[in-house]
């Protein structure tokens, strides 16, 4: 999408978490506390079921797999971050004031830039909304739900946008997705592109992402200057803290 280049990332965020982290170790040992950062497999974190911007992406192959499930993390050190969490957790209150004291110096190297990225993130979501409207793609939510009928949701909704419906929430809701689940899952990825909808909804979010860079282009340009210095900071702050595996 036009607005995805002014966006933070997922992997984008993760490597900032993850700088942060590197940033505090040395002054929490400094102060006198273990606070050993796992390695983290940096390349290896983003959920299948989202593209780079955290949009969920609907496929076949997902469908089949994890219903409207969110796949799992591909990442093999979870487990130890868990750890991690769990020793920081149990830090003592002067601990968890040291703690946000090196978190506020690793933030003066690395700023928040969360206040623009939810600024872009809100235009995003407003051509989204927009195009939930659009008149093509409001006729191929009627197409979609033809498709489906056969399928038998009791609650079917007038568009894909409100799917898992109600109905389908208890499924949903368990730890693994129902046989039931798969089947509506990967029949709704298959009605969505057959009818169109899929094609009519992204046309129709590009065209409206378009208009909202042109009525915000300075402000943009000012965005997209800020995440790439911040990206470089990070970058300088992960090449020069390296962990072992």
């Amino acid at each position: 999408m036009p607005l995805d280049q002014f966006s933070l990332t997922s992997a984008e965020v993760t490597r900032r978490e993850y700088a942060e982290l590197l940033l505090e170790e040395p002054c929490m040992e400094a102060a006198g506390y273990s606070y050993d950062v796992p390695w983290r497999d940096l390349s290896a974190t983003d959920r299948p079921s989202f593209n780079g911007v955290h949009r969920r992406l609907y496929t076949v192959e997902l469908a089949h797999q994890w219903g409207y499930h969110i796949a799992d993390t591909p990442e093999t050190t979870f487990d130890d971050f868990l750890k991690f969490g769990e020793s920081v957790s149990a830090l003592s209150e002067a601990g968890a004031n040291t703690l946000r004291g090196c978190n506020e110096t690793a933030r003066a190297t690395i700023p928040l830039i969360h206040v623009e990225a939810n600024w872009v993130a809100g235009l995003a979501n407003q051509a989204y909304l927009d195009a939930l409207n659009d008149d093509e793609v409001l006729e191929a939510a009627k197409l979609w739900k033809e498709c489906m009928k056969p399928i038998g949701v009791a609650d079917l909704p007038t568009s894909p946008a409100d799917m898992p419906s109600p109905s389908l929430s208890a499924d949903v809701n368990e730890l693994h997705a129902s046989a039931r689940e798969k089947t509506v899952a990967v029949a709704d990825v298959k009605c969505r592109e057959s009818s169109g909808y899929a094609e009519a909804l992204y046309q129709a979010e590009w065209r409206l992402q378009l208009v909202l860079m042109e009525q915000n282009a300075d402000e943009l340009t000012r965005v997209g200057s800020l995440l790439r210095d911040n990206a470089a900071i990070v970058d300088e702050v992960i090449a020069s803290h390296p962990v072992s595996h």
